[in-house]
């Protein structure tokens, strides 16, 4: 995205120019990218009973697949640098590493910035930034701005989007 002030180039998504820090977008386009809010969205009284989960090492594995439980699809990506998860933006050119588009993830309520998978020492983490639906870990919700290590066959939950983590 081009800062309509001081003409330098920034990366998609942001809200202040890197450069000169003044606005990038205003109030009314932010309201056109808004992502629709679950007001059903309970956390569970009780603990949810879930398998254990696998390792929290990526030891040999050098992929890493997301099974994509509501729309039986599977995605796989290198277990490298970090994997954004959200929903494309064609208007403002944002486009994160998976697109969840074409999985209903809109009307699931995932936002276009909603999750990163990175990896760093064997190990893979979610980091959550800052959705509108939240991200959850076997049904534990993960806060703002917090990285959460994943283990192989962790439930993930982008909104209602719900995901298998596999090392592979």
């Amino acid at each position: 995205m081009i800062c309509p002030y001081c003409g330098k180039q920034n990366m998609p998504g942001l809200l202040l120019c890197e450069h000169c820090g003044r606005q990038l977008i205003t109030l009314s386009d932010l309201a056109r990218h808004q992502t629709r809010s679950f007001a059903t969205i309970k956390s569970p009284t009780a603990p949810l009973s879930y398998p254990k989960p696998g390792t929290g090492y990526l030891h040999q594995s050098r992929f890493v697949t997301l099974d994509l439980l509501d729309v039986n699809k599977k995605l796989t990506r290198k277990t490298e640098g970090h994997i954004l998860l959200g929903r494309a933006d064609p208007s403002s050119g944002w486009q994160p590493t998976i697109d969840l588009t074409p999985y209903d993830a809109a009307d699931r309520g995932v936002s276009r910035n909603h999750a990163d998978l990175f990896f760093e020492s064997d190990q893979v983490f979610v980091l959550e930034m800052g959705s509108v639906n939240g991200t959850r870990v076997n049904g534990i919700a993960v806060r703002t701005g917090e990285a959460h290590q994943i283990h192989d066959g962790d439930l993930i939950e982008l909104g209602k989007l719900r995901l298998k983590v596999y090392f592979i």
